[in-house]
């Protein structure tokens, strides 16, 4: 069974949502950093009210993130985090961003639910900013404090490079100390020009040729065709996962030529701005079969290097 085939009869249970495309830092792996998508799209940003449009009555989990910006910099955040904590909601943050009051305000929000926050921290004091630059460790460090103390539930992400791999167990002993809930390492593996950036066995090279020979593709956005899951971008866009929105936004903003699915929706008003949330779920059930030619054939590389059966090397973590 594919993916579109009856969603309307079991409903959408997940979403990922990209409140906006603005962040405070300038990751050298990050696709928004000197992006030419992101020059010329301007500020993108979801509204609670348009995001009131999307049918949650089967809803079950929420993920905030996204390919080009940090969660919390979206203007109406708190709004949308209130709207969506009794729906064990999952902000990922680099937590440099807002007062310490304001993250005692969502720490108290998240209070009692099982929502929570994680925040991407990639070493300690001397070695966060060297990824993450243009934060600041004392004023993240504050905002998980308050957070935290008031009754937030956190976890704590830390993606390993050549200059922090040395610093894992001191930063695991910090998280329990701060308080954290969990602590979960990461090695990147994001394609880069920036050779400033060391990786620690990333596995890429594994990768390189992953859709030159055929694979079968066991879509993600719908795990044993149950859990059903749609991609909310920042311009309001409808698509099946986060993968097709990181290579649909610099397609639609004009930094690329190609897009390997513009043609599953070339035909479709995806956009929350100008359709329903129905028509457009009723519209990608139309597509059951070019995406199923698509994958036989090969020529969806996005889902391929994503979701083909030999898409990771088991030795790595994928971002």
């Amino acid at each position: 069974m594919f993916f579109y085939d009856n969603v309307n009869e079991l409903g959408v249970k997940k979403l990922h949502i990209e409140p906006t495309n603005r962040c405070n830092s300038r990751c050298p792996h990050c696709p928004r950093t000197n992006s030419i998508s992101i020059k010329n799209s301007g500020i993108k940003e979801l509204t609670l009210d348009l995001i009131k449009k999307i049918n949650i009555s089967r809803l079950t989990h929420v993920f905030m993130c996204g390919n080009y910006g940090d969660p919390i910099l979206c203007d109406e955040i708190y709004d949308i985090c209130d709207y969506f904590k009794d729906y064990d909601l999952n902000i990922d943050t680099n937590g440099s961003i807002r007062s310490s009051d304001w993250w005692g305000k969502l720490g108290k929000l998240f209070a009692n639910t099982n929502s929570r926050v994680t925040f991407a921290l990639d070493g300690l004091k001397d070695t966060n900013s060297i990824y993450r630059i243009g934060t600041d460790w004392d004023k993240i460090i504050d905002n998980v404090k308050s957070y935290i103390s008031a009754g937030g539930n956190a976890g704590w992400q830390f993606l390993i490079f050549d200059h922090n791999k040395d610093q894992v167990e001191e930063a695991r002993e910090l998280s329990k100390s701060l308080g954290f809930k969990t602590f979960k390492l990461k090695r990147a593996i994001r394609r880069t020009n920036d050779t400033s950036i060391k990786f620690v066995n990333s596995g890429w090279a594994s990768l390189e040729n992953v859709y030159k020979k055929k694979k079968e593709v066991i879509c993600r956005a719908s795990k044993n065709n149950k859990t059903y899951k749609f991609y909310i971008s920042c311009d309001g866009d409808v698509l099946p996962c986060c993968h097709w929105g990181g290579a649909y936004f610099p397609y639609k903003y004009k930094e690329i030529e190609n897009c390997d699915f513009a043609k599953v929706v070339s035909d479709i008003d995806i956009s929350l701005h100008t359709n329903s949330w129905e028509n457009i779920v009723n519209a990608y059930q139309t597509k059951s079969k070019i995406m199923k030619e698509g994958w036989s054939n090969n020529d969806l590389p996005t889902c391929v290097t994503h979701c083909g059966t030999t898409k990771r090397d088991n030795n790595i973590v994928w971002l």
